[in-house]
């Protein structure tokens, strides 16, 4: 998940942006603007804002006392009434590049895109060299699916600002995404060189994982644990490490210790089902997968894993059910499509295992097998001629394999 700005920049460096210009020709209007500028860096924002308030009426064109009531206002999730304080800076400010900046967070926390973008991008034309804004821009380019625009303008913000960890961050989060996971490592490597992060070193393991770069990922998530950072899937994330170093019983403790923290842990069940499955337990890692598509049931895996347990127990209405709920989630799951059509073909759905077969085929155009099973079929349902031509193309791609190897 992409870390926000908005929700990561410290207070008392937006202070510095408002509260420091405030210069009331009034001096009860200067008291009262200092006084709510003070309760703003002590994090008293009620108290803030009535200072502010109360100075306004008093002098009400100080455009720094609009941006600095915005950030009270903002900091008590009121972002609505902050975009009116920005606007009214902008009135008096036109060209004040913090007032669209600003402005730009509260329509970012409102989920109005479109509207932050369009202050982004007068905020730069502005200030072209704020690597702030480029870094906001990126957010909502990458809300808006644009990943080459949001890996530009982090790669700006870092030109701009080598300093910025959280634009590191950010990369490395990207980068993982793409799965260009040695770039993500530097990226992570480098955010954590500049801060230290434990969010960061999470991130990292993950990556580590997925690299199958087991002893580096368990040495980040040691450190996790080690700086208190006990989150659920931390543990969980170090239960796939020992499951794939093949220490399924160490494994399933580390799970149990995910599902304490959080009941609702999709993925640590989901572990413990892998987990009992190479132990040949299959009644336990079939409540365990059930359990992980009931708490998440976007996990197209575990359903696959739920099809092959019922596949086995002969329960072929239930592994089909299972399998339609997979391919709901992911269509491109060849093996899926495969096992439902053995499985249709076991309950005399001659027809629909020629459909399932031809997704195979689709997605992997030299499997073998696939035309092997249509081919079979075909010449069960009368198809003849077809169904030779599948065996022959059988027989064609696993003669090529053999050669190849």
């Amino acid at each position: 998940m992409f870390i926000s700005f908005s929700k990561i920049i410290t207070l008392s460096f937006l202070l510095s942006l408002f509260s420091l210009s405030i210069q009331g020709q009034n001096n009860d209007a200067t008291s009262l603007f200092k006084l709510g500028t003070k309760s703003l860096q002590g994090r008293q924002f009620k108290e803030a804002l009535q200072y502010f308030d109360e100075g306004i009426k008093i002098e009400k064109y100080n455009p720094q006392a609009y941006g600095s009531r915005g950030l009270a206002k903002a900091a008590l999730g009121d972002f609505q009434g902050a975009i009116q304080d920005y606007s009214y800076l902008l009135e008096l400010k036109p060209k004040d590049p913090k007032g669209f900046y600003y402005r730009a967070l509260a329509y970012f926390d409102l989920k109005n895109y479109e509207k932050s973008y369009d202050d982004i991008e007068r905020c730069l034309k502005i200030n072209p060299s704020d690597s702030r804004a480029f870094f906001q821009r990126s957010l909502l380019k990458y809300q808006l699916k644009n990943i080459q625009g949001t890996l530009e303008d982090l790669d700006e913000c870092i030109r701009l600002n080598p300093k910025d960890a959280k634009a590191y961050q950010n990369r490395g989060i990207l980068n993982d995404e793409q799965q260009k996971y040695t770039e993500a490592i530097r990226d992570y490597s480098k955010s954590l060189q500049l801060k230290a992060n434990n969010e960061v070193l999470y991130y990292r393991a993950i990556t580590y994982k997925n690299m199958q770069k087991l002893q580096e990922a368990m040495v980040d998530l040691e450190n996790c644990i080690k700086n208190k950072y006990e989150k659920a899937e931390v543990f969980t994330q170090k239960g796939d490490v020992l499951r794939l170093q093949g220490k399924g019983t160490e494994a399933n403790l580390e799970y149990e210790k995910a599902i304490k923290i959080n009941p609702n842990e999709a993925s640590a069940y989901f572990g413990k089902g892998c987990v009992n499955e190479a132990f040949k337990k299959k009644d336990l890692a079939l409540k365990d997968f059930q359990q992980a598509v009931h708490l998440d049931a976007k996990q197209s895996i575990a359903f696959y894993k739920i099809a092959t347990i019922q596949a086995d127990n002969k329960k072929y209405k239930d592994a089909i059910e299972a399998l339609n709920k997979c391919l709901a989630i992911d269509k491109k799951n060849f093996s899926a499509y495969f096992l439902r059509a053995t499985l249709k073909q076991k309950s005399e759905d001659f027809k629909g295992a020629v459909l399932d077969y031809d997704e195979v085929i689709k997605l992997q155009p030299n499997n073998a097998n696939a035309y092997a099973k249509r081919g079979v079929v075909k010449i069960f349902l009368k198809d003849i001629e077809d169904g030779n031509k599948d065996l022959d193309k059988a027989d064609e791609l696993g003669k090529k394999d053999l050669k190849d190897k």
